[in-house]
């Protein structure tokens, strides 16, 4: 009867640490620069070929509220040096969102795309729109910062690690909106050691001859009821525990 009871009172102590694990693999990535083990995993998964004839490896994790990327680009010339720094000769990245559906780079004045540029004026990101091959900064229109991230470097591979918001309702920014099942198309751009504003770009390759590349929104990563589910679960264990030692004191 002793055995049993230890058996017992062992598995209610062990009882968490699986329920952990699965909320630990269901937690959004940190975006700061760095891939940590299993930070990425369970995300969407591509890889896009580049006019510099490197590849661009993209995940992608969706939430309610946000898109998350991981843009890793290996550096295209072996020797050469990486620059991060954005006060001089840079390495930066961009995707421009088709939000008026034309296909056209850059879109329109009367109707701009949504952009978010990483590591362009700041080692951050930065919510841009852009028409007439121009971008411009939401905030000088009245629009809101709706991105965040920020740049690293693993083994001479750049690290573009950013989030974008769903559907903010920036108007002024001209940001997208996107709900769940919706189709939208997304332009890559790469700027190897060029200053800001550089028409120097390597882009994705285009698909009969349009550069944009059409996603579709998958299933959110609900990370809310996994964390709640942990603690529920640890309520349940403390309670079920207490329980098994008043019945031991009981028994005896």
């Amino acid at each position: 009867m002793r055995k049993t009871f230890d058996l017992l009172f062992l598995l209610v102590l062990l009882l968490p640490f699986p329920i952990f694990f699965v909320h630990a693999q269901t937690s959004l990535p940190t975006l700061d620069g760095v891939v940590k083990k299993g930070e990425w995993s369970g995300a969407y998964q591509y890889t896009i070929p580049l006019t510099n004839s490197e590849n661009l490896n993209l995940s992608i994790i969706y939430t309610s509220k946000w898109i998350y990327f991981l843009a890793l680009i290996p550096h295209n010339k072996p020797g050469d040096v990486i620059r991060l720094d954005p006060s001089g000769l840079h390495d930066y990245f961009g995707i421009e969102f088709d939000r008026n559906g034309d296909h056209k780079i850059h879109g329109t004045k009367q109707s701009p795309d949504d952009m978010v540029l990483v590591n362009y004026f700041r080692t951050e990101s930065q919510d841009f729109y852009t028409h007439s091959f121009k971008v411009f900064n939401d905030t000088a229109n009245g629009g809101i910062e709706n991105t965040m991230g920020t740049v690293g470097v693993l083994n001479g591979t750049l690290v573009f690690e950013f989030a974008k918001q769903m559907n903010s309702g920036d108007t002024k920014g001209y940001d997208i909106a996107l709900h769940s099942g919706d189709s939208y198309a997304v332009m890559f751009g790469f700027w190897d050691d060029q200053p800001t504003h550089s028409p120097n770009v390597v882009l994705n390759k285009p698909i009969g001859g349009d550069y944009f590349l059409t996603f579709t929104v998958g299933s959110f990563r609900d990370t809310s009821s996994n964390l709640l589910g942990f603690i529920l679960s640890g309520i349940i264990v403390v309670l079920t525990a207490g329980i098994l030692v008043y019945f031991k004191k009981f028994r005896k």
